[in-house]
């Protein structure tokens, strides 16, 4: 996730979306991230540091649960986008932890707020005209 110089890629889609007004409600579950800049940076410290030479990396950041998503989202609302806020029923499962130790230890990846990922992502649409 997280904001992109241009194409219309899975990240883009599902925040268009939670923010278009497609989902009546909030859906509930939870699901693995990481921002597509922390992405970017890990490939890069990836080639310069090399204690990282020939060794595997798992990028990730946290488990973010819908409800908490689409509660940043949603101040997009006064701005025109159109992201639920009423909860679904069920509970917030799954985006089971995962062991990113060696990408912060290796790689130095200090990973990006997950608010931050999706608000910043959310302004991008916007700005574009794209919500």
């Amino acid at each position: 996730m997280g904001p992109s110089p241009l194409g219309d890629g899975t990240s883009i889609k599902w925040l268009k979306n939670a923010m278009d007004g497609s989902k009546a409600k909030i859906p509930r579950g939870a699901s693995g991230f990481v921002d597509v800049r922390d992405v970017a940076l890990a490939h890069l410290h990836a080639i310069e540091i090399p204690e990282a030479a020939n060794k595997r990396f798992i990028l990730y950041n946290e488990k973010g649960k819908m409800p908490d998503v689409y509660g940043w989202l949603a101040k997009f609302n006064e701005r025109g986008a159109k992201v639920p806020t009423a909860l679904d029923e069920g509970d917030d499962t799954g985006g089971d932890p995962v062991d990113n130790t060696r990408s912060k230890k290796v790689l130095k990846i200090e990973y990006t707020p997950l608010k931050k990922t999706f608000t910043d992502h959310a302004e991008q649409l916007l700005s574009r005209g794209a919500i």
